[in-house]
C-alpha cells in the first residue's frame, strides 16, 4: 500500500483531490464503472507505483453502486489491486454511510473516507467518526466541514473499534460481480470447466452451474480465444472463482481482465515468485 501524502485524520475538498498531482483519484459513478475504474487503478500502480490511487465510489439509495457492487466488495477489489484509500459518498442516502462504515472498518486495510454533502455537515459528521478522511464536495463548503471537525476534536487520535480484527486473523475474501465471499483455505472445488473444451458452451455450463449450487468454480483458460470467451461471459458468475492454466502469461491475463479476486489452488505449476507478483498486483488469493 502507497502511503497517502497527506496527514490521517484528514478533511479536505474533491476538488482538491481532483487537483492533487500528489495522488490519483479515481470515481466510480453512474458513467464509470468499477470494472474501468479497477483498470485505471490497475494502469496507474503500474506507470506510477510510488504515487497513491484514492478510489472514490457514490453510492445509490440501496447502497450499491450504479453497477451493483457492494461497498465491501469495493473494498476488498481496490485493496486487492492496491489502492490507497477508499471514499464512500451516498448523495441519495447520506444517512446509510455511517452504517457502512460500521460494516467495512473491521475488514479495511486502508483508509476509509466519507464524502459528505454540503450542509449536513454538523448532523453527518459525529456518526462517520471511523472515517480517516472527510472530504466536502467542493472548496467552498471545506471550511464549514472544517469547522465542524473541529468542534467534534476530529483531529483527535481516533479509538480504534472494539471489534477491530488483527491482520492476520482477516479473512480471506473472494469478489465476484460485486459481491464478496469469505473463503476458507482448504476449501475444495469440485466444479472445473476447462474454456478449451470445444464440447462445452460455457454459458451454458455457468447456468447449470448457477441451478447445482455450487460453492466456487475452477477455470481453466488456456489461450487467448479462452481469454475472450471468459471475458465476455465473466458477468454471469455468482460464486468465487479460481484460476488455473498452464502459460503463466495467459493466467496473469486472465486475471487483468477479472474484475473480482480471484483464488488459486495450486492445480497450475506456478513459482511463488510469479503467484506473490500476482498477489500484490491483482488481489489473486493463495490457497
Amino acid at each position: 500500500m502507497t502511503p497517502l501524502p497527506f496527514s490521517l485524520p484528514a478533511v479536505l475538498s474533491l476538488d482538491a483531490l481532483r487537483a492533487s498531482r500528489e495522488l490519483t483519484l479515481v470515481q466510480i459513478y453512474d458513467q464509470y464503472p468499477t470494472q474501468a475504474a479497477r483498470a485505471a487503478c490497475v494502469l496507474s500502480r503500474e506507470v506510477r507505483p510510488e504515487r497513491p490511487v484514492v478510489v472514490l465510489a457514490e453510492l445509490e439509495a440501496d447502497g450499491l453502486t450504479a453497477d451493483q457492487w457492494a461497498p465491501d466488495a469495493l473494498l476488498a477489489l481496490f485493496e486487492g489491486v492496491g489502492a490507497s484509500a477508499l471514499i464512500l459518498a451516498c448523495p441519495a442516502d447520506p444517512d446509510r454511510l455511517s452504517v457502512v462504515l460500521r460494516e467495512l472498518v473491521p475488514y479495511a486495510a486502508v483508509p476509509l473516507g466519507v464524502c459528505v454533502p454540503s450542509g449536513m455537515e454538523d448532523e453527518l459528521a459525529p456518526r462517520v467518526t471511523p472515517a480517516q478522511l472527510l472530504v466536502a464536495l467542493d472548496d467552498d463548503s471545506l471550511a464549514a466541514l472544517q469547522a465542524a471537525a473541529e468542534r467534534l476534536d476530529y483531529f483527535a487520535p481516533l479509538p480504534a473499534p472494539e471489534d477491530h480484527e488483527d491482520e492476520r486473523e482477516r479473512p480471506l475474501r473472494a469478489v465476484t460481480s460485486g459481491q464478496t465471499f469469505d473463503v476458507d483455505s482448504a476449501i475444495d472445488i469440485d466444479a472445473e470447466c476447462d474454456l478449451d473444451d470445444e464440447d462445452i458452451d460455457f454459458s451454458r455450463w455457468l447456468l447449470d452451474q448457477e441451478e447445482d449450487n455450487w460453492g466456487a468454480v475452477r477455470l481453466r483458460v488456456s489461450s487467448p480465444d479462452d481469454l475472450a470467451l471468459f471475458d465476455a461471459h465473466q458477468y454471469m458468475l455468482r460464486v468465487p472463482v479460481a484460476l488455473a492454466g498452464d502459460d503463466p502469461a495467459v493466467f496473469e491475463q486472465a486475471l487483468r481482465r477479472f474484475c473480482g479476486i480471484a483464488l488459486y489452488d495450486g492445480t497450475s505449476d506456478f513459482d511463488a515468485e510469479f503467484l506473490e507478483r500476482l498477489h500484490r498486483k491483482y488481489g489473486l488469493i493463495i490457497l
